[in-house]
């Protein structure tokens, strides 16, 4: 006795779409890293407690560059650290190139951002603040 099964249309297009998934780089894992998700559309608050919850107090200057590279920030080491820190970063993130027929798809405004990271050691993340420009509604 055989058995032959063929599957139903629908279970076709769920392995269709599963095998979609698999084979697109990045997408077989959701939110590998919460900062890679950075959202430039949000307040300066929710945007600074995303990133300190990626970059908690005590977290390796170098890791805290790293992650908020990859969220797509610059950084670079301030000349003189801020009052009562050894060491200041400065990341910013400008928004993408104005295209020359907006679409759809393009921010309903561009957002430019700055991180504050500060290290009372030199060595980890004391302080990490974000700021926005232009500022939220009601600031």
């Amino acid at each position: 006795m055989s058995f032959s099964h063929h599957p139903s249309p629908r279970s076709r297009y769920a392995l269709f779409f599963a095998s979609l998934l698999l084979a697109t780089p990045g997408c077989s894992a959701v939110n590998q890293n919460a900062s890679r998700n950075f959202n430039p559309q949000q307040s300066a608050g929710e945007a600074t407690r995303q990133l300190q919850s990626s970059n908690p107090a005590g977290t390796p200057l170098d890791e805290a560059v790293r992650n908020l590279e990859q969220a797509g920030f610059q950084c670079q080491e301030l000349a003189t650290a801020s009052t009562g820190y050894r060491t200041s970063l400065l990341c910013t993130q400008a928004p993408p190139p104005v295209q020359p027929a907006p679409t759809a798809s393009d921010p309903p405004t561009p957002v430019h951002w700055t991180v504050s990271v500060d290290s009372q050691d030199g060595k980890s993340v004391s302080r990490l603040q974000a700021n926005r420009y232009p500022k939220d509604l009601g600031e």
